[in-house]
């Protein structure tokens, strides 16, 4: 019954005809921003149609209503789950200088000029990344640039034996912009082996 439905609001809407949706509101074809009235395209020449959809008063006067108990802002920033030295398959967070390390975790994809994976020196009793960024090291190369994976070459400058935490830094926002300003995380401490 459902994909009857469906077929029907679809046809419906090729036929540029708005639908009542179960009285919960309307959907309908629109233009979508400017477009050439003879062919229906954008300056980009896509489609410059979309769908919309406005809500019926008793789908507002329900949300209306809606009482909210708590309100909190979600973390954008990435997040590193899990740190593998490639080279010796290891997750103990010993590196391998001048091999591949992956990071698995969240929202990890790296954009910008400025954006990059460092290996930051630590510093006092937190073992909190170094403020002096002259001192991080920049990862020569990153071989895996995704959302949730990471993989890239410890620098071959990184000192043996010496605490860092890998920090990611991206102004990545989402496929067609970048943030004005950085998204950063950084690891748990871990020691680069020659």
């Amino acid at each position: 019954m459902a994909g009857f439905i469906k077929e029907e609001i679809l046809e419906a809407l090729t036929r540029g005809e708005s639908v009542n949706v179960l009285d919960l509101g309307f959907m309908y074809i629109a233009p979508k921003g400017g477009f050439n009235g003879k062919d229906g395209t954008s300056e980009n020449g896509k489609s410059a149609l979309t769908v919309k959809f406005t809500p019926s008063q008793t789908v507002r006067s329900k949300v209306e209503k809606v009482e909210i108990n708590d309100m909190f802002i979600a973390d954008v920033n990435p997040q590193i789950f899990a740190v593998t030295d490639q080279f010796t398959e290891g997750t103990d967070r010993i590196l391998t200088k001048g091999k591949t390390v992956l990071l698995e975790g969240e929202r990890l994809k790296i954009a910008g000029e400025e954006g990059g994976v460092f290996l930051c020196p630590v510093e006092g009793e937190k073992k909190a990344v170094c403020a002096d960024e002259t001192k991080w090291l920049k990862s020569p190369q990153v071989t895996k640039n995704t959302m949730k994976n990471l993989i890239f070459f410890v620098p071959d400058e990184a000192v043996e034996d010496t605490e860092y935490r890998i920090l990611v830094r991206t102004f990545y926002s989402n496929s067609y912009k970048f943030c004005k300003t950085s998204k950063e995380t950084a690891s748990e401490v871990v020691t680069v082996k020659g």
